[in-house]
């Protein structure tokens, strides 16, 4: 499916089977003798991927970036946009954008906001805290939106510290860092779905357990859930209006689409996961962050019910580090 002539869906795919387990179906491993190593080919040829979007990406961008202090960081007419999603049945977007995280001032003043009481403050104090939700949420939305131009220049400001709103949480996740996991789970899960041809005919697929889970975690909301903005206008009917917009939505499946009803449709939600990955791997980048794209891409495959743990390896100078494997963990492994 979806860069399939870069990353080896094939020979991840080939490594699951449709299993039933206390009448409960789901995809498993067939722990097949070198499903680790395929495991983590798999996973440095999506890295690796990704990583290269993100440099071609970058290269669309100056170098040099003016900074700017005052003034809209983003346009009136994706603010508007946001009223118009209000008015649609199939509503789903909150106030991600708002005329107030608009002004480029609002971001300097929350960061300045929590040394407020010291007067002799340095820029390498400024942080952000999980009171600002909202800041990390409009930046989620901005990625799916493509208005990287903003975010890159925000990277850069001295007064705006965005590398602390890339992890947030307070019980569970709202950081900038989740639309990185929501769009991998989603982009691993349905390419590999996209190998087993029976289970795509007459949404058989329904019947996974893990379908379930990923649909439930990819568009119920909650609070900071921005991320959502990405997957509900994909995965939920049109005339579907819920009467309680904020409260979990399966296992009512009655409200989702068939995902591979419309295979151009499908081509460009993938398109678009792949996207805000390489743009949050671009930004993070820009911030000095180093996503764990490892633990991340293993944190997908647990949908499929792989398992991964750390073991300690030779560093190569007298001493170890730990290193990500796939599979069951046996007795005697470290």
């Amino acid at each position: 499916m979806h860069q399939d002539h870069n990353i080896p869906w094939q020979t991840l795919a080939k490594n699951f089977a449709v299993r039933s387990n206390n009448d409960l179906q789901n995809l498993y491993p067939l722990d097949k003798p070198n499903q680790g190593k395929e495991f983590e080919y798999f996973s440095k040829t999506l890295i690796r991927t990704i990583r290269e979007f993100a440099t071609t990406e970058r290269q669309k961008y100056p170098d040099t970036i003016q900074m700017q202090d005052t003034g809209k960081i983003f346009s009136d007419e994706l603010l508007d946009s946001i009223s118009i999603e209000h008015q649609k049945p199939d509503f789903y977007c909150e106030d991600y954008l708002t005329k107030e995280n608009q002004d480029i001032e609002y971001w300097i003043r929350s960061a300045r906001v929590h040394h407020e009481n010291n007067p002799d403050y340095h820029y390498s104090e400024l942080t952000y805290t999980t009171n600002d939700m909202d800041l990390a949420s409009a930046v989620k939305y901005l990625i799916i939106k493509n208005e990287m131009s903003s975010l890159l220049m925000m990277a850069r400001h001295p007064s705006i510290p965005l590398d602390c709103l890339f992890i947030l949480s307070w019980g569970h996740s709202f950081g900038w860092d989740r639309l990185i996991g929501s769009a991998l789970d989603a982009y691993v899960y349905i390419n590999v779905l996209g190998e087993f041809p029976k289970l795509c005919q007459d949404v058989k697929y329904n019947d996974l357990e893990c379908h379930k889970r990923l649909m439930r975690a990819l568009t119920s909301t909650c609070d900071g859930d921005a991320q959502i903005a990405l997957h509900r206008p994909f995965f939920l009917r049109p005339q579907e209006e819920l009467e309680e917009p904020r409260r979990g939505i399966w296992p009512n499946p009655e409200i989702f689409r068939d995902i591979f009803e419309d295979m151009g449709r499908l081509k460009v939600y993938l398109k678009s996961c792949f996207e805000a990955l390489y743009r949050c791997e671009m930004l993070a980048k820009e911030c000095g962050i180093s996503i764990e794209w490892e633990e991340e891409i293993s944190a997908s495959l647990r949908y499929l019910n792989v398992d991964s743990w750390h073991r300690l390896v030779p560093d190569g100078e007298g001493g170890s580090t730990a290193r990500l494997t796939y599979g069951k963990r046996t007795k005697g492994m470290e």
